[in-house]
């Protein structure tokens, strides 16, 4: 009797480790099929993959969602739970798959102003930038090398928000200030009214920069359930408020009623994090709520100017001058306020027990102002088309896509493809997004990394605009338009010639050093245009990531190529509301006379 329960046994072990073999074979094939592909693009020659410029861009597939926890039909295991779940509220999260997403925007953060980013700098040079925490998170997930927005804070916030370029609806030339009598079109279906469809709740904290002079273009009118933050960029960290002229003020306002004094003295990015944090627990607890995913934007004003750090500077104070400027000391002290604002965030998810199905994004909305953020060695910053204005910090990490764990993409990404991508998170089919999209869905990128060969986005626009001027005779405009277009690893620039503006190369020292790539001078680079006798540039970034070298007359077929599509976008762009709408600071402050803040309902 004995023998043959020892027989069974052995039957039965057998069997068991059969099928655990099996598994894993199966799972090893497909892994590798669906891993990097090894091939590698030509250098001289155009991609046949790109497709001509169009309004609209399908988004690709949605990814497949979890399955629901396997339940048991027994009546006693569903009593346990009910138990539990009265217990620890935030188990109703489990109950739908879909990920929670916490998109978190920085303000003017440059390219390698961040630990994961200081490979990119030369041998013996570092960029000291202190953010262990954020550090930890993008190792852990995916950096994405090639991410990108627009060089200034309303084009990318508006692109981000809208999944579409802002040349096409107006937004593409200045910031909405604050006597601008215009926002965020109320023709385009934003982000938080995709998400909100889709069951989704959402929450707005921090800079808002899209408009606040009518009630409709204020984010608790466009899809956002919620709203703690300022309607401008530039608050003072402390006391929370931006004076004008007449002593009136720009300040946080909660749901865009009155300022609010709770946090007066918290540093601005304590008090965002904080809030923040409040909403998600709030969420969590809430018995209307707690069964629903959430959707949070927290738009971070920092590393934006004025520089004042708070504790968070002392270290970086005591560097010797010689080695970076008493701003950009004050600025890494900002990044690291901003890191401690993230790990806040980040601990308020894991005490509310939903951590494990969020998906945290960081990127920043254009590139660091030269001389205090740190773009080198990329090209430029904030406000140009060249790299150091519009290429991001950039990672995505969920701890439940272990697939994905210490993973760097040089997968294309835009701003305007987080629209589609968190709506395919959520479960969106093509219908329930807005038409004519120039996003494109890249979800399952977040789940198995690809590389740019085989990237769901192949081209991109950085951007266009056609800009007039008055003649000085009086005799009517001139017309110039700027820009900059890519293919591939091929980019075009059209830049306006009279006004080359921070098109060097800053690495953060005071005063503000000549170029420091090559054997460029800052004589050489103002006259670079006129020597070329051209207004543009043609860069290959695998081989010159840098833009050191116009190639334009060495590859003149890829240059005019890329020169028709290009102007192909200023033609389409639309004149820029900032044209249309001219500021209109009497009718504002007649409004705004009546109050000691800045509010909307003059326009």
């Amino acid at each position: 009797m004995l023998a043959l329960r020892l027989l069974c046994l052995a039957a039965v072990t057998c069997a068991i480790a059969r099928a655990s073999v099996a598994y894993e074979i199966a799972r090893t094939s497909d892994d590798s099929s669906s891993g990097k592909s090894g091939s590698r693009d030509s250098e001289h020659e155009l991609s046949n993959s790109i497709v001509p410029p169009t309004s609209v861009t399908s988004p690709g597939t949605s990814p497949t969602t979890a399955p629901l926890s396997a339940r048991s039909d027994s009546n006693d295991e569903s009593e346990n739970n009910e138990r539990e779940a009265k217990k620890n509220p935030s188990q109703d999260w489990q109950k739908d798959p879909r990920p929670n997403i916490v998109f978190i925007m920085a303000d003017d953060m440059g390219f390698n102003d961040v630990p994961w980013n200081e490979k990119f700098m030369p041998e013996g040079v570092r960029n000291h930038i202190l953010a262990p925490r954020m550090d930890e998170l993008a190792k852990k997930g995916i950096i994405f090398d090639q991410g990108y927005s627009l060089p200034k804070c309303t084009p990318s916030r508006a692109a981000t928000m809208t999944g579409r370029y802002p040349l096409r609806f107006g937004l593409h030339r200045a910031n909405v200030n604050w006597a601008s009598p215009y926002g965020l079109p109320l023709t385009e279906t934003i982000m938080p009214a995709v998400m909100k469809r889709l069951g989704y709740r959402t929450h707005y904290v921090g800079k808002w920069h899209l408009g606040e002079c009518n009630v409709s273009y204020v984010p608790t009118s466009r899809g956002y359930d919620s709203f703690f933050g300022s309607y401008v960029g530039g608050l003072n960290y402390f006391t929370h408020k931006k004076l004008d002229s007449n002593g009136r003020s720009f300040s946080v306002l909660h749901n865009g009623t009155r300022p609010t004094t709770q946090y007066y003295g918290m540093h601005a990015t304590d008090m965002f994090a904080k809030v923040a944090s409040d909403v998600i627990r709030e969420h969590a607890s809430g018995e209307a709520t707690r069964t629903k995913p959430l959707f949070l934007n927290v738009f971070f004003n920092a590393p934006h100017s004025p520089i004042t750090p708070g504790k968070y500077g002392v270290p970086f104070y005591k560097l010797p001058k010689s080695t970076f400027s008493s701003r950009r000391k004050g600025y890494m002290g900002l990044v690291l306020s901003l890191d401690y604002g993230v790990h806040t965030i980040v601990n308020s998810l894991k005490e509310a027990g939903i951590w494990d199905n969020t998906l945290l994004v960081f990127t920043s909305d254009n590139g660091g102002f030269p001389g205090t953020g740190l773009n080198y060695p990329l090209r430029g910053g904030k406000g140009t088309y060249y790299e150091g204005g519009v290429r991001m910090p950039m990672f995505a990490y969920h701890s439940g896509w272990h697939n994905v764990s210490g993973y760097r993409s040089d997968t294309l990404v835009h701003a305007v493809d987080w629209l589609p991508t968190f709506a395919a998170l959520g479960g969106a089919e093509k219908r329930d997004l807005p038409h004519s999209l120039d996003g494109i869905d890249f979800s399952h990128v977040l789940k198995s990394p690809i590389d740019l060969k085989t990237s769901p986005r192949q081209t991109m626009l950085y951007g266009a605009l056609l800009k007039t001027r008055q003649r000085r005779d009086g005799r009517g405009t001139i017309s110039s338009a700027v820009g900059a277009y890519r293919a591939r690893y091929w980019k075009i620039v059209l830049e306006d010639s009279r006004n080359p503006i921070r098109d060097e190369w800053y690495i953060g020292t005071d005063p503000l050093p000549p170029p420091t790539r090559g054997n460029l001078s800052n004589r050489h680079l103002l006259t670079w245009f006129s020597r070329m006798r051209s207004n543009w540039g043609l860069f290959n970034l695998k081989t010159d990531p840098f833009e050191e070298n116009n190639i334009m007359r060495q590859h003149s077929d890829v240059f005019y190529e890329l020169r028709r599509r290009l102007l192909w976008y200023v033609d389409e762009g639309v004149t820029p509301l900032s044209e249309v709408y001219p500021m209109q600071p009497e009718a504002a402050n007649r409004h705004k006379a009546l109050h000691t803040f800045y509010t909307h309902g003059w326009c």
